[in-house]
């Protein structure tokens, strides 16, 4: 049976190829999924830790254990803790990338044993130890400790500079610890022997700083274990440290469970008098990526069953035809005694063959995927700076059987219907023609009527999906899956409409149609159901296609608008102000600002922001913020969207700058508190320094619904996930006026360096002014690109796309490449009738434009119409609260234009396809075949 499958198989190899397109390409999709996930997970995973590194300056993981021991108690506990922290690499599952520990006496007074300007000082010093502390230091002054008390009983310490500085101390300088008792049961003595600093800067070592060892004297270690804790040594109260620093590279997705629950194990199983287990803040950091990663897992999941579902529609559209052009072949089989199990296992070993093929090239190219995918910026870019290292997991080949399988059935389940007809049955069944089950039972309009009613339920509960988002959740599966099913519905829909289309097209004009035209649509009319499978395929193309080129244009074209409004302008900063407010309050040293003036920009502005504002009105007083600005210069640096204000944006601002008390007011000053232009407010301004508080009145000169950097509302999640929105009141007035009266405190300086912001860094390196506070808005525009939902949603709608194409031209080519083979009776006896190729050719072209042209525009419009339901509320969860501007519905004809051209480029190669079959075609072959 095997020598018969592969003779099948070699017969009909175009066919076959395309099942193995299909196959490869499905294999390769599902495949691709737990590829992508481990690895933009672990990618994910460590640039969250990185990220974590270079915002707070320090190592992203620690753990920190203390031991107590308080002279006779907590000796055990300090034992028990120590024994902890020796084997944290197996408690924690990671490797430890530095460790060492940090002994300390209870701080306690000191005496000095030598006089500085005939004074023995005392201060509060801490007798210490730091293990390995000789391989981490600069020895500045003096020289390094020794491991043993020197002959005169002396301990040596080394001190850092803070120290030194702080309590006047110096090498040679000798201390007594009266409280702390040695071996010999008298006070330990101290001899400073050097100063010391970090020896590299970069040294996971000094998690904390020299400087953090502020009152310490540091020994050797190993002699204080011998001089305090060894046996026969007094009692004394000390702190026995750990300091651990797990490899944060290490951490894999699979780890994060466990890290967590075993880390909060430790803190709550060790937490009391004499022993203690504290982190830094990596459980929260884990969490939020464990949140992240679920709602990125369950979006792009979402994202890629449509196209899974496309492709094994396609399997199946291809099986289903390749079998109709058998039947006669099966019915013979059967009808000669072969039974129906081994028709099915024939079919059986076909498929196994088929989808073997398909897991075969399907992973690598899963594989292929995934590299793309990781380097995804936008739709349709694979330009992308990422670098996602490819982590193979044995689910991809557990997910490649699942498609296999799926295939298979996909496969067979035309078999299962046809394997049991006779010659008879097939002749019965062409001659009939029977309405489609779903038409009978009208469930197009079933699934159309479900899919209104989950958008009417998404559109009344936006603030139930908006909480989702705002709490980390995943939006509702069922929103997605309401838009695919307002497609099919659509799709199934337009089949309904176009029967009844042709018939009106045919009834109406039957006495005056062309016989090509006639035959064409009177063939149309009859092979109605042959042609639904493939029609509402292209439709479905052609849907899913305008869906999500529009959503993937849309989520990042307005979360890029929104970052742009929220940001205000190209390049926000802050630099140092010199202070000295024992001259005055708000008694400021003003940087130079014209320096500004030599910068390469379209404009720079001072910009004064104050949020702890309030305002008066009936005597009753509300929290604003107010932006005072140079109208000129504030135009320049922070240029506004058109279409945001009903007036145009320097208008707005022209206004502003004819009176030194005017001021703009956020519209919910007139809505709320019924404001109007030429009313008077008193607004109090606190500069948030000792008597800086300033109250003034101004004059409202008009009211504005956005401004740069404006946030309208404010929206919170509670504890029980109810939304509270509450206003933001923002008031614009003159720098100058305001400076009048506060005096000349700090402000921000904006600039617009039309979207390119490397010369700024220059500049600023340059010069080298110190900045307290900068914001690059092309930075967080970049960042947007890079962040993991976006850029997978973005490669995972491209691969959706292309796939979609590539289905889509493969498989209406080979149904109607199919559909003329069937044909090949009819065709010769046209031929034989007189009829012309040019006439038969009119005949193809009329069908084809009957059939194709119709799903192109049932596709655009269905799938525009379901962008316009549905994209809405897709934004939401992809930008939550920041989606502050109203969203705009973003469709890029180039993507339209790819998408229809391509498949006209199918129709045409079709076309071609077709005529050179019929060209070739033998009428006596013909005739002959109907004779069969």
């Amino acid at each position: 049976m095997l020598h018969l499958v592969i003779q099948r198989i070699l017969h009909k190899k175009w066919m076959i190829a395309c099942l193995i397109i299909g196959n490869i390409l499905l294999t390769a999709i599902v495949a691709a999924h737990p590829l992508n996930s481990a690895s933009s997970s672990q990618s994910m995973l460590t640039e969250e830790f990185e990220s974590a590194m270079r915002e707070n300056n320090t190592y992203p993981m620690m753990i920190h254990t203390i031991g107590r021991i308080r002279k006779d108690t907590g000796k055990k506990a300090a034992a028990e803790m120590r024994k902890l922290a020796n084997n944290m690499e197996e408690t924690i599952g990671l490797p430890i990338a530095e460790q060492f520990c940090f002994r300390n006496m209870i701080v306690t007074t000191t005496k000095s044993l030598i006089a500085h300007d005939g004074i023995f000082a005392e201060n509060k010093l801490a007798l210490s130890s730091l293990s390995d502390l000789k391989d981490h230091v600069k020895i500045l002054s003096g020289r390094m400790y020794s491991d043993k008390p020197a002959d005169d009983g002396f301990v040596e310490v080394i001190i850092n500079q803070s120290v030194m500085v702080e309590f006047d101390l110096v090498v040679g300088d000798e201390i007594v610890f009266e409280a702390v008792k040695g071996k010999n049961g008298k006070p330990v003595k101290a001899r400073v022997v050097g100063v010391f600093t970090n020896l590299l800067e970069e040294d996971n070592y000094w998690y904390h700083p020299p400087t953090f060892y502020s009152k310490d004297l540091l020994m050797d270690d190993a002699l204080f274990d011998e001089m305090f804790m060894s046996d026969g040594a007094k009692k004394n109260q000390f702190d026995e440290e750990f300091i651990i620093l797990p490899d944060y590279k290490a951490v894999t997705p699979e780890k994060v469970d466990s890290i967590i629950s075993t880390t909060q194990y430790l803190m709550r199983e060790y937490d009391d008098v004499y022993r203690k287990v504290e982190t830094s803040n990596y459980i929260s950091l884990l969490e939020e990526f464990r949140t992240k990663k679920k709602q990125i897992d369950v979006m792009l999941t979402i994202l890629e069953v449509p196209v899974i579902l496309m492709l094994l529609a396609f399997i199946f559209m291809i099986s289903r035809q390749m079998l109709s052009l058998e039947e006669g072949e099966v019915a013979m089989l059967k009808s000669r005694g072969a039974s129906g199990f081994q028709i099915f296992r024939l079919y059986l070993m076909q498929s196994l063959v088929v989808s073997g093929v398909g897991m075969v090239f399907g992973l690598p190219l899963g594989a292929l995927i995934t590299v793309l995918l990781g380097r995804a910026d936008a739709f349709l870019s694979f330009s992308g700076g990422r670098n996602v290292e490819l982590i193979f997991t044995w689910d991809a080949v557990l997910y490649a059987v699942v498609a296999a399988i799926m295939s298979v059935l996909m496969t067979l389940l035309p078999v299962l219907k046809k394997d049991k007809t006779s010659i008879v049955a097939v002749k019965r069944r062409r001659s009939r023609q029977n309405k489609p089950i779903w038409m009978k039972l009208y469930l197009d309009i079933i699934i159309t009527g479900i899919s209104l009613y989950g958008y009417y339920t998404f559109l009344n509960g936006q603030d139930e999906l908006l909480v989702r988002v705002l709490s980390g959740k995943a939006p509702d599966p069922l929103l997605f899956t309401s838009a695919a099913l307002f497609i099919l519905g659509s799709a199934l829909i337009c089949i309904r409409i176009h029967r009844l289309l042709l018939k009106i097209i045919y009834r109406s004009g039957r006495q005056r149609w062309k016989p090509a035209a006639y035959t064409s649509l009177l063939q149309l009319i009859r092979s109605g159901n042959k042609q639904v499978f493939v029609m509402v395929f292209l439709i479905l193309t052609v849907s899913f296609g305008l869906f999500y080129t529009t959503i993937a244009r849309t989520i990042v074209a307005n979360s890029e608008r929104n970052v742009s409004y929220i940001e205000g302008a190209d390049i926000r900063l802050k630099e140092y102000w010199m202070n000295n407010t024992r001259q005055g309050p708000g008694h400021y040293y003003e940087p130079e600002f014209a320096k500004y003036g030599s910068l390469d920009c379209s404009g720079a502005a001072k910009v004064y922001l104050n949020n702890k504002s309030i305002f008066f009105i009936d005597s009753r007083r509300f929290d604003t913020s107010i932006m005072a600005i140079n109208t000129q210069d504030f135009g320049k640096a922070a240029p506004l969207e058109e279409g945001l204000l009903p007036h145009d944006y320097y208008d707005y601002l022209n206004v502003l700058s004819r009176n030194p008390e005017a001021v703009l007011l956020s519209s919910n000053f007139k809505t709320r508190y019924n404001l109007k232009i030429g009313d008077t407010l008193t607004v109090t301004i606190n500069t948030g320094i000792q008597n800086g508080t300033y109250t003034d009145n101004f004059t409202v000169y008009g009211f504005f619904d956005r401004w740069p950097s404006y946030r309208a509302t404010k929206i919170l999640v509670g504890n029980d996930n109810s939304t509270s929105v509450t206003d933001n009141f923002m008031i614009v007035a003159n720098l100058s006026e305001i400076q009048s009266l506060t005096g000349v405190i700090p402000y921000e300086v904006w600039i617009n360096m039309d979207g390119e912001t490397d010369a700024f860094y220059e500049f600023a390196d340059k010069l080298g002014f110190k900045i307290t506070m900068l914001e690059d808005r092309v930075q967080k525009i970049e960042k947007l690109h890079d962040d993991p939902l976006f850029a997978g949603t973005s490669g995972i709608l491209t691969m959706s796309f292309i796939t979609i194409l590539v289905i889509c031209s493969i498989g209406y080519l080979m149904y109607w490449s199919l559909s003329i083979r069937a044909r090949q009776l009819q065709f010769g006896i046209f031929r034989a009738m007189g009829v012309t190729f040019r006439q038969i050719t009119g005949m193809l072209v009329i069908e084809q434009t009957l059939t194709g042209l119709y799903c192109i525009i049932a596709g655009l419009i269905s799938g525009y119409i379901a962008s316009i339901l549905f994209v809405p509320m897709i934004q939401i969860a992809y930008q939550g609260a920041d989606n502050v501007l109203d969203m705009q519905l973003i469709t890029q004809p180039s993507d339209v234009v790819e998408l229809v051209a391509v498949i006209f480029a199918v129709f045409l190669i079709c076309m071609g396809v077709l005529m050179r079959q019929i060209s070739s075609m033998k009428i006596s072959q013909a005739l002959k075949l109907g004779e069969d």
